[in-house]
């Protein structure tokens, strides 16, 4: 099957960051050929924001990206995914657009939904301040249901743009912020990597904090695709 993953800004390391996680995660969960998923990779056009650090961004990502898609062969795609941790308008546009036969999925939505599958105290952190509100807003709408049980905690900005969380100098701080905010004060049991620009850290995280369990959103995306694509196989009339 095959799917695509959409970076939705213009920044190619961050689209080559992306690849090298999940090329490294299939390598670990696919052994078996023909069970994996061949993946393709789109970066968002150079008239796309360079990072996206709220709403407008998001906007004028979407506009730019739709632009640009529209010059991509997106035939015999089983999936496609967003990998923005924001509730990203180009999810819905997507969805609209593409044939029914391809499923389209953001990656907060994925990891939403394994967080609250597992049970347990959640909160997420992310880049900038301006996501804390946006995040907290686009969360308690998808748990719905499931934030009467108190699991969900909040989310934490790390003060730490997206396309620096990779930086050497900022790693001491971004691990104090999980270590006071994430898990002293709100508990966390699970800590979902709440921007793309965290993918690949997930070894160092785990090795500085092995109680916690660190949630890639992106990672959480692909499997939700692929169990999704796998189901709509097996359907009747498909």
């Amino acid at each position: 099957m095959k799917f695509l993953v959409i970076n939705p800004n213009s920044t190619a390391a961050m689209t080559e960051a992306l690849e090298t996680s999940l090329r490294g995660y299939l390598d670990a969960a696919y052994k078996e050929t023909d069970l994996r998923p061949e993946l393709s990779f789109f970066t968002g056009p150079s008239d796309a924001p360079a990072q996206i650090d709220g709403s407008a961004a998001s906007v004028v990502s979407t506009r730019t990206c739709l632009r640009a898609l529209a010059e991509t062969d997106t035939s015999g795609l089983a999936g496609v995914l967003v990998a923005c941790f924001s509730d990203h308008p180009l999810v819905g546009e997507l969805r609209a657009r593409l044939p029914r036969t391809t499923l389209v999925v953001g990656i907060l939505d994925a990891a939403v939904a394994t967080c609250v599958a597992r049970g347990v105290p959640y909160s997420v952190i992310t880049s900038n301040d301006e996501w804390v509100a946006l995040l907290d807003a686009a969360i308690a709408r998808l748990a719905g249901p499931a934030i009467p049980l108190g699991l969900w905690r909040g989310t934490v900005a790390s003060g730490v743009p997206v396309l620096d969380l990779h930086k050497d100098e900022n790693w001491e701080r971004v691990k104090k912020v999980i270590s006071e905010e994430n898990i002293q004060a709100r508990s966390s049991q699970s800590i979902i990597l709440g921007c793309a620009g965290f993918s690949g850290l997930e070894d160092k995280l785990h090795e500085a904090f092995p109680d916690v369990s660190f949630i890639d959103s992106v990672v959480c995306g692909l499997e939700m695709l692929v169990s999704q694509a796998r189901l709509r196989r097996c359907e009747p009339g498909e």
